[in-house]
């Protein structure tokens, strides 16, 4: 009997330590994807895009999403002005700033390109109101900038300024990679549509252009602003021209 009860002991210690071994290695395997996946989704989506059951959400598809594009004016010339490691401060503290309304909208950083950010609203989780919520957010990236901007002239700084673009339509969405290296992007001509906005909005000498597409889908929250009108616009690398509209 002792040898039983012995022999007993060691069984359930086995399956204990075998269980609370899963159960930490589970545990780290979700800290590892959640932050993995934190590079481009806010904390608490990335959190939810851990879990298996929602990973699935990762699979390439098609949907339909709102793209802004978001970059400093004039950077090559503020960069010349700096010592690298500046630069590298100043890049830094524009990706916290413009990266966090994108964040609190509840959309995705897709990616950064030096001083430029594209956000994705409506991949890989998608919302009846992204498009009102990507406007909300372009406004809220405006302000930032604005504020920033106020700062670093308080302190003799030179000032900053940014330029956004911003449409709604389909797009290939998708998760490139492996358990070692993930990247999740958006491509499609929705893509080109918003950054060639982005472009325009420079000529235009105006803060924001975005497609009446998108304000249309947002609904009232597109009509919040003050809108002007342009003409048809003729966009490098897409066919038909593109209703378009700038920020008074």
């Amino acid at each position: 009997l002792p040898v039983l009860l012995i022999a007993l002991a060691a069984f359930t210690l086995f399956v204990t330590g075998r269980r609370t071994r899963r159960l930490l290695e589970d545990s780290l395997r979700h800290a590892a994807r959640t932050a993995r996946l934190s590079r481009y989704f806010s904390p608490n989506l990335a959190a939810r895009l851990a879990d298996d059951e929602i990973e699935g959400a990762l699979t390439g598809r098609r949907q339909r999403v709102a793209v802004i594009f978001i970059d400093i004016r004039g950077f090559t010339t503020l960069g010349e002005a700096m010592a690298p490691d500046e630069l590298g401060s100043f890049l830094s503290e524009n990706r916290r700033r413009l990266a966090e309304p994108v964040f609190r909208h509840g959309g995705t950083v897709d990616k950064f390109m030096g001083d430029a950010i594209m956000a994705v609203f409506g991949s890989p989780i998608q919302r009846e109101d992204d498009a009102a919520r990507a406007v909300n957010c372009a406004l809220d990236m405006l302000a930032a900038a604005a504020h920033w901007s106020a700062e670093r002239q308080d302190g003799g700084l030179p000032a900053v300024s940014v330029g956004i673009g911003a449409h709604y339509g389909e797009v290939f969405a998708g998760a490139v990679g492996d358990e070692q290296l993930l990247e999740y992007t958006v491509i499609g001509d929705t893509v080109n549509v918003a950054e060639r906005l982005e472009r325009l909005s420079r000529n235009l000498d105006s803060d924001m252009v975005v497609s009446r597409t998108l304000l249309q889908e947002a609904g009232p929250d597109g009509r919040a602003a003050a809108w002007r009108d342009l003409t048809p616009q003729e966009l490098k690398g897409h066919r038909a021209p593109v209703e378009a509209l700038c920020l008074q």
